[in-house]
């Protein structure tokens, strides 16, 4: 199940089963959510409410708070990359862009060649590696997604959605975000530790993303 919230005032909501629910909140004021399951939330924007979580759920939310009379939790760690809605984890990533010009060469008659760029037709182009990442969500350092969730958006040829957090709020007002239609140009892993007592695999990954 995915929502997205504009405004929700005075609400209850209880969620049961095996699911995983990704929610998208822009202004939640005096809301009790009762959740049971796995929750997700990649960019939140939650002023005060309450949320309480039963059974053997784990919230995974992460909820970012912007108002006059609160002072923003700068230690929480930030989801910066979404694709398709799935917030990618932060476990030793680094991200490097760049943008991928088009232009046409002609072959003159001399043997040297002329290169004619078209005007604001450039592409981004996204290059995103991780160092030591694990294979489950439940392994990584803010419980996002990890290699399994990765290598399986690298198998897919289809256009994915690809989200950035802009980190440009001022404590008062949310963080902006910017959206790209992209196709995979490329993945790479190599599988480099195995801790068989804790069942965790331990990979170096690496997947380039290009604009539509």
């Amino acid at each position: 199940m995915s929502a997205t919230a504009l405004e929700i005032l005075f609400t209850g909501s209880i969620t049961s089963g095996a699911a995983i629910v990704v929610a998208v909140g822009k202004e939640i004021v005096y809301a009790n959510t009762s959740l049971s399951g796995l929750v997700s939330s990649p960019f939140s924007n939650v002023v005060p409410g309450s949320s309480l979580i039963s059974g053997e759920a784990r919230l995974v939310v992460g909820a970012t708070k912007f108002s006059p009379s609160i002072i923003e939790d700068v230690q929480v760690i930030r989801t910066l990359v979404v694709i398709d809605g799935k917030p990618l984890t932060e476990h030793n990533r680094k991200l490097q862009t760049s943008v991928v010009q088009s232009f046409v060469e002609n072959k003159n008659w001399n043997a040297t060649s002329s290169r004619y760029y078209k005007a604001s037709s450039g592409r981004k182009s996204f290059s995103l590696d991780w160092s030591m990442l694990p294979s489950s969500r439940e392994q990584t350092v803010d419980l996002r997604f990890g290699r399994d969730k990765i290598q399986e958006i690298a198998a897919d040829p289809d256009i994915h959605t690809l989200k950035i957090l802009n980190l440009d709020s001022d404590g008062v007002t949310p963080y902006t975000e910017t959206e790209y239609n992209v196709l995979v140009k490329g993945y790479s892993e190599s599988l480099v530790r195995r801790d068989i007592n804790n069942d965790m695999y331990l990979w170096d990954c690496s997947i380039q993303l290009e604009e539509v």
